[in-house]
């Protein structure tokens, strides 16, 4: 959506700009309590919803007054990027951005727990009768190929790989972001 308004207001001189921040200190989850009902379909996954809360707090994250500067400078520049990643771990988010949106989905449903909460299905057709199943693999007895981790990666980095072969400004960018 903030692609196709960055497009529509161009011609008005008005720039859109999309801020994907990583980890940042703050006090959000810091007195933040999880309660469920005990009948409720995310009780399964709680202690994730709990890890969750104060995930970007863990580890290293960016002081709040380092992020609100270099994110200021870069959205007050004279020509401001589409885009602005910054803090622990938005390397990963930037990456992933490229990726098939089922691999992004995939990682995070198992990183923050919401894979816990499926109900068993053929992850590509998505319904509970894997008589179905593209592959046939269900029928067969042997593991479902739509459902590997290493081939929803294969496909990840194939998608990656072509990205960047026909966007070739993308290597530069890519470049100056991590070396």
């Amino acid at each position: 959506m903030s692609d196709a308004m960055r497009m529509e207001l161009a011609p008005f001189n008005i720039r859109v700009v999309v801020v994907a921040p990583g980890g940042i200190q703050s006090n959000l989850a810091e007195h933040q309590q999880v309660e469920l009902p005990e009948n409720s379909p995310f009780m399964p996954a709680i202690q994730a919803i709990r890890d969750r809360a104060v995930f970007s707090q863990a580890g290293n994250a960016t002081p709040t007054d380092v992020f609100a500067r270099v994110v200021a400078s870069r959205i007050l520049a004279s020509n401001p990027p589409p885009y602005i990643t910054y803090g622990n771990h938005a390397r990963t988010t930037w990456l992933l951005h490229y990726a098939p949106a089922v691999l992004r989905d995939w990682i995070y449903s198992r990183r923050f727990g919401t894979a816990q909460l499926r109900q068993k299905s053929c992850p590509f057709t998505g319904k509970s009768s894997h008589s179905s199943c593209p592959a046939r693999a269900h029928a067969s007895g042997i593991s479902c190929p739509f459902s590997s981790p290493f081939m929803w990666c294969t496909l990840g980095v194939a998608f990656v790989a072509a990205h960047f072969y026909t966007h070739p400004e993308l290597v530069q960018r890519f470049r100056a972001f991590f070396f």
